[in-house]
């Protein structure tokens, strides 16, 4: 998946055709976005990866996710489309209500995304903005429960 195919996904994300989600965490990670234990191997035209993903927020919805995995011991980011063969998605909520699913690769078919430099910069760009997503939610959920603090205090 070159440039103009990463695009054009992303232009479908932000369209709401279609549903994205980024795997950052595995499960012995602790929460570091660099502790990457998925693999990618070349097969084919494309790759194959092996591993699992932990605490996908919306995993089990997504039509696609951006997985990052080592490359010949380098971090680099892959497409996995939802119906890719060879993968197990496991969906449950997290103590906060959220949705949340772990899955697991098996040799599990995927194209790289984006430019072939793209991996631990642009993994953490992503958290970085999907950090900035994550406050601007909770400010704005902190300024309608304080409106309607304010609105039934004053008996409206």
């Amino acid at each position: 998946m070159g440039d103009d195919h990463a695009n054009v996904l992303l232009e479908h994300t932000a369209g709401g055709e279609i549903k994205l989600a980024v795997t950052f965490h595995e499960p012995h990670a602790r929460y570091d976005l660099f502790s990457v234990d998925t693999t990618a191997q070349e097969k084919g035209d494309g790759f194959v990866l092996s591993g699992q993903k932990s605490l996908v927020l919306h995993g089990a919805q997504a039509d696609h996710w951006i997985v990052p995995a080592r490359l010949n011991g380098e971090i680099a980011l892959f497409v996995v489309a939802r119906d890719a063969a060879n993968m197990d998605v496991t969906e449950y909520r997290t103590i906060d209500g959220q949705r949340a699913a772990t899955l697991t690769f098996k040799a599990t078919p995927a194209d790289r995304f984006g430019k072939a430099n793209a991996g631990a910069a642009t993994l953490e760009r992503i958290a970085d903005y999907a950090t900035f997503l994550l406050c601007a939610e909770a400010v704005g959920v902190l300024d309608a429960l304080n409106h309607a603090t304010v609105q039934y205090t004053k008996g409206a």
